[in-house]
């Protein structure tokens, strides 16, 4: 044993006997993570988190009454919950053409608002924003099928927006030539819009009811909105609408493929949703899983046992998973940020650990993303924690975090060299980074 290991054996010894307690990835199913990672999904759009879960249980709720077979209800159930995956993919070249955050493009604002502020714009330019805007269905389509989501889903995601008069994108689709999946989605997602704008459940059946009325025949089908109809007649629909529990129920009323588990899932799906955090921090693809790798490797070296060096990997991967909250205009910011744009940033901390906490088993995970940026001089955040508060695995994920930056392209410098990003590290050694993780990272990149 060399007197390095020795001094990390002895370093971990002094951490205490909760480290030596065995972890390791849950096994989950696709129905959890993509239930999650919605939320996630959410905040790229500038909704409140639970939108896409609404919009599920609104489709799911229509798929019930018309007795759809379990795999209409799969395609029905995925694709709800993911109907926007791929503006994460467009939102950052939308925001800077248009010098709007996501909230007011993908947002709940009114969209005769947004369609005002596209009349202003030079017909070819409009014409530019509009292919780009309408490629996040494709875009979003891919994604589902990287994720391994059912196909049907893949399809309702690709042709959310189409229209029942054939005015809709990307493909001018009509009538019943649309996927009913996506169908029955552009009305969940319609009256979910409308809903969820109002202020009570009277008001919100009154309104809902008006809107999809006058869109019938034009942007919905008009069968549908009659199936529609049926639906909210019922109180029961209104009182799980509006029942804090919701998202578990949505677990509960998953099509029955959903129910498998397994570690193998767990990680898979990250590792492709990683691509998603990637596009939206505007990073290179594979830049979060280079960091995973990296954040695994001196787990292993910090002498955590494999199983916990994965879970390691997985918090790595995931740990960004909340700057889909942040608005790409700030992401993308060479200058300093303002004292309310690093407010916001340092929100996304707390958006990771809101999303990984609904994850069965990843309560440790959610904390050690939430405490990423913390430091152990007390001056990080979003909690000011000092250094005995922050686990173990936070500090490493700190640490390769620091790194992978530094080591990557951004908007306000060059990649740096494995030499200088060390030296910039070794200058943040005990303040700001675990020392003896630092001095372990040497070791390992």
């Amino acid at each position: 044993m060399t007197t390095t290991d020795r001094t990390v054996m002895e370093w971990r010894a002094s951490l205490g006997a909760e480290y030596l307690v065995p972890k390791r990835i849950p096994p989950l199913s696709v129905a959890e993570l993509t239930l999650a990672t919605s939320l996630a999904v959410d905040l790229a759009e500038g909704r409140t988190p639970g939108h896409a879960q609404r919009v599920c249980y609104i489709a799911m709720a229509m798929a019930s009454a018309l007795e759809l077979d379990e795999t209409e209800g799969a395609a029905i159930f995925y694709g709800a919950l993911m109907h926007d995956l791929g503006v994460p993919f467009v939102a950052a070249r939308l925001t800077q053409r248009l010098s709007l955050d996501e909230e007011k493009i993908f947002g709940q604002h009114p969209p005769h608002m947004f369609d005002k502020l596209m009349a202003m714009l030079p017909e070819r330019e409009a014409s530019s924003i509009d292919k780009l805007i309408d490629s996040h269905s494709q875009l979003g389509a891919d994604c589902a099928d990287d994720l391994k989501l059912p196909e049907g889903a893949v399809a309702a995601i690709r042709s959310h927006h189409e229209h029942w008069d054939g005015s809709g994108m990307p493909g001018a689709l009509m009538g019943n030539s649309i996927p009913l999946a996506a169908r029955i989605m552009a009305l969940a997602h319609v009256s979910e819009s409308v809903m969820s704008a109002q202020n009570s459940a009277l008001s919100a059946r009154n309104s809902v009811a008006t809107v999809v009325a006058k869109m019938a025949g034009v942007q919905l089908d008009p069968e549908l909105v009659d199936v529609f109809y049926r639906v909210v007649r019922a109180d029961s629909f209104w009182l799980a609408y509006y029942d804090d529990g919701l998202s578990e129920l949505m677990v509960e009323s998953r099509p029955g493929e959903s129910h498998k588990r397994s570690r193998r899932i767990t990680m898979d799906f990250a590792h492709t949703f990683a691509d998603v955090i990637d596009a939206k921090c505007g990073y290179a693809h594979g830049h979060s899983a280079r960091c995973a790798d990296l954040a695994r490797k001196l787990a292993v070296r910090a002498r955590l046992e494999d199983g916990h060096a994965d879970l390691v990997w997985w918090a790595a991967l995931m740990r960004d998973v909340g700057h889909l909250g942040v608005p790409s205009r700030i992401m993308a910011k060479s200058d300093i940020l303002t004292i309310e744009e690093m407010q916001v940033m340092q929100q996304h901390p707390l958006h990771s650990r809101m999303v990984i906490e609904c994850l069965p088993g990843m309560s440790d995970v959610a904390t050690w993303v939430g405490m990423h940026h913390e430091w152990p001089d007390g001056k990080g955040y979003p909690e000011s924690l000092h250094d005995a508060e922050i686990p173990l695995e936070a500090k490493i994920v700190s640490v390769v975090d620091v790194y992978s930056a530094l080591t990557s392209d951004r908007p306000y410098r060059e990649t740096l060299d494995r030499g200088t990003a060390i030296d910039i590290i070794d200058g943040a050694s005990g303040s700001q980074l675990d020392s003896e993780l630092v001095q372990l990272l040497r070791e390992v990149v």
